[in-house]
């Protein structure tokens, strides 16, 4: 961390008395967790992966640590030699004679000569190896094995050991791929709760945010299988016991004052979780990298685990399991309910009905100043009342809690349930605002957008953390737009409608056309305009003949998302379409003059021109024809537009398709699953374009000019045209009240160079109360990242 930051954070009044843990207390943090150094000699040996969650992460240095060492482990060999027993024994013998094969030949009775002395032993050919690097078997008594193998073979058993020498084979095991990372350790997720926003917005992309002020956060509902966590010195000791009784992992590792075991409310907390102790080590930040101090400190890890249950035999074991569920000890010290216990049981609540949700969001809308700051008042009030409700119970005479079988048991499961489920709710009403993005994604992206967003709904829902996990989507967005234009460009890679690029000249088009594990071998190439997409049909599909299946639609819906991240404005939505028609998918010009006559469009050639007219002709008469087109004068009209006569139809100017250059793409799917594509020509120029310069086949536009046939001037236009969602998008993605989205400004989030503008009607980001000064000097500068 650079001197310029800290000050950064003090001018902000953001150095909340933080210490960046140095590399020498994350080294011994992971090979305390690695367990051991692996080498050669270890066969059966694993990497580790682990979700972890870092309570005051500042940068994130656990993360960036932690890669760095993994990536310095080399990996195990591919194989694994095993010992051979005996090995230096026999190194110092000389083989004499083979005696016989024994064990159906596995085995071998021979005469060996161990300093001067004349030995028989029964060995393995492993063993028999051995001696022979120091002898040739050339030199070997092999007289004995001359006779037959049986006697209904018509091998001796000499040719049968000298090709088992000659096949011989050093014994080997195959490691697996994660066999040889042995010594690695993989952070599956990483989770962060961090108060500073200037060290938030320095987190990098895949880092989930989870809170933001650890005194408003819980850690009970945030399952991790480690916790760690730093924290300020004048608040360690009420940090480390929140941390030891609320953690919901096996692990905790705290870098905390060595003085740490005087503290009685550390103590009891690591008591009440029935955990152990261990000190992996004692420190200082007298050489720190980032912030020298004088403070000396323990990394001190709480091992939580170690459970009771009962084994296949009916033994109790220890298990891997927590010993103490945070939620329940959080609930016994809340709640002091005198009431019988008894096995835990399922215990299903119904959710609250949509309808009663509804109409509190809406009143809270009408009443508040906006979405969200309106949510986390409405959920801190339900979330209130539940407590209250929950901390009644306790006020109840025991006697008459156990006349009606309540058990504490069923009343935790209950409660836990019930605050998940409106975490969710109230989650959910933040993630339906992001349509914005979801929108512009593939049903399989979108899906699993929302499924990372919905897995975490175990988020503490404040104004902080909401502002948090939009943040996380606005960074990550860019990926999941790259990423699904990928994988559709793989989709359409089918053996119809290929062009490899000039520079790569060494693979043979014709070798995989039924062949999709080629893909990856096939190196740079570029898709046609004219593509055959394979697709299927289900049994059901098979009986409607007269429709597209599912399968073959998804390519439409696809490649009309991807068409719009680029730029193009596509129209309508279709929904069905019939087998073996051609259907015109095209775009929505925007094109002020009218069309000549003789044009020809998809409903067929123009016939005549008309304006229909509110301002009075030059002639004086009602109707006039002037350049081609005729115009007619209503006086009961208050505007002027445009139609054409084709085949005796009459098409308004905003309904008439230009043949070719309107046409986004033609489809025509087939009844053996196949759907032929015929795309525009500047589409498929900057869908290859910007794959290509994803995937970095290609550097620059004038490389794609060279690759792909364009001009210079085409290619600088297409480069880097994918749809992006700009930092200044943060607030417009969480709405003001209905009153006042009328008169809202509109803000313009698309791409730059996108044909279509995206806008959303909300306030201007600068004039949101829900955040301080600094932040909307941020949005107002568009350095939020």
């Amino acid at each position: 961390m650079s001197a310029n930051l800290i000050k950064e954070l003090k001018n902000k009044g953001e150095d909340f008395e933080f210490y960046p843990t140095t590399r020498e207390i994350l080294e011994a943090m992971y090979w305390d967790l690695v367990g051991k150094k692996y080498d050669e000699s270890n066969y059966r040996a694993n990497g580790k992966s682990f979700n972890i969650l870092d309570v005051g992460a500042g940068q994130c240095k656990l993360l960036s640590v932690f890669e760095e060492i993994a990536n310095e482990q080399p990996l195990l060999g591919e194989y694994h030699y095993p010992e051979i027993n005996g090995a230096e024994y026999y190194e110092s013998c000389k083989l004499k004679k083979v005696i016989s094969l024994e064990e159906y030949g596995r085995r071998y009775k021979i005469e060996l000569d161990k300093d001067g002395s004349v030995l028989e032993e029964n060995i393995h050919l492993n063993q028999l190896m051995i001696m022979l690097k120091n002898a040739k078997i050339e030199d070997v008594d092999l007289t004995s094995l001359d006779e037959l193998y049986s006697t209904h073979s018509a091998t001796t058993n000499r040719e049968i050991l000298l090709s088992q020498i000659e096949k011989y084979e050093i014994p080997k095991n195959c490691r697996s791929e994660r066999e040889r990372y042995a010594n690695r350790i993989f952070i599956k997720k990483y989770m962060a709760i961090e108060k500073s926003q200037i060290l938030i917005d320095q987190m990098p992309k895949n880092v989930f945010v989870v809170g933001t002020d650890f005194q408003e956060n819980q850690l009970i509902d945030k399952n991790a299988d480690i916790v760690f966590s730093n924290p300020p010195y004048s608040e360690y000791s009420l940090w480390a016991e929140r941390i030891i009784k609320e953690a919901n992992a096996k692990l905790i590792y705290l870098v905390i004052p060595k003085r740490w075991g005087k503290q009685g409310n550390i103590a009891a907390a690591i008591k009440a979780r029935r955990a152990t102790v261990s000190i992996v080590g004692d420190f200082d930040f007298l050489q720190s990298e980032d912030r020298k101090a004088r403070a000396k400190v323990s990394l001190v890890k709480i091992d939580l685990t170690g459970k009771a249950v009962e084994n296949r035999r009916g033994y109790k074991v220890k298990s891997d399991e927590i010993r103490v569920d945070p939620f329940d000890l959080w609930f016994n010290e809340t709640f002091k309910i005198n009431a019988k216990k008894e096995e835990e049981y399922d215990y299903q609540i119904r959710e609250q009905k949509a309808k009663n949700h509804k109409e509190k969001v809406e009143n809270a809308l009408v009443n508040g100043n906006d979405l969200v700051s309106s949510l986390v008042e409405v959920y801190n009030q339900e979330l209130n009342a539940l407590v209250s409700n929950y901390q009644k119970l306790g006020e109840l005479d025991a006697d008459l809690l156990k006349e009606l079988n309540v058990n504490i048991e069923s009343l935790l499961k209950a409660f836990k349930e019930k605050i998940s489920g409106l975490k969710n709710l109230y989650w959910q009403e933040i993630f339906n605002n992001l349509d914005a993005i979801t929108s512009r994604l593939t049903s399989r992206t979108r899906e699993s957008l929302l499924n990372t967003l919905t897995s975490n709904t175990n988020i503490d829902f404040t104004t902080g953390n909401i502002r948090s996990v939009v943040i996380w989507v606005i960074k990550n967005a860019e990926s999941y737009f790259n990423s699904q234009m990928l994988e559709v460009y793989d989709d359409f890679t089918t053996g119809d409608g290929i062009n490899l690029y000039k520079s790569n000249a060494n693979f043979n088009n014709d070798t995989w056309r039924y062949c999709r594990s080629d893909k990856k071998t096939m190196g740079k190439y570029a898709l046609d305009y004219r593509i055959v997409c394979h697709g299927y049909r289900s049994e059901y599909e098979w009986r409607n003949e007269n429709s597209l299946s599912d399968s073959q639609q998804q390519y439409v819906r696809d490649i009309v998302i991807i068409a719009k991240n680029l730029g193009f404005t596509i129209d309508g939505y279709y929904h069905e379409m019939a087998l073996k028609e051609k259907h015109h998918l095209t775009f929505n010009p925007k094109r002020e003059t009218p069309y000549k006559v003789g044009t020809k469009t998809l409903n067929g050639k123009i016939e005549e021109v008309y304006c229909q007219s509110h301002l009075p002709n030059e002639n004086g008469e009602d109707t006039m024809e002037k350049d081609g087109v005729i115009y007619v004068y209503r006086d009961d009209q208050d505007s002027s537009w445009f139609q054409y006569k084709i085949d005796g139809r009459y098409i308004n100017h905003e309904n008439i398709r230009i043949e070719g250059t309107d046409t986004f793409t033609t489809v025509r799917g087939h009844g053996n699953g196949n759907v032929h594509f015929q795309f525009n020509q500047e589409f498929i120029k900057k869908f290859n374009l910007e794959v290509g310069r994803i995937r970095g086949w290609i550097k620059t536009p004038q490389e794609a000019a060279n690759e792909f046939d364009i001009s210079i001037e085409e290619a600088n236009a297409y480069w880097n045209t994918s749809f992006k969602v700009l930092p200044s998008a943060l607030s417009n993605l969480l709405p003001y009240k209905k009153e006042e989205v009328k008169e809202a400004t509109t803000i313009v989030i698309a791409n730059e160079l996108a044909q279509e503008e995206v806008s959303l009607n909300i306030k201007d980001a600068a004039n949101v109360a829900l955040y301080d000064e600094d932040v909307k000097e941020c949005f107002l500068n568009g350095t939020l990242f």
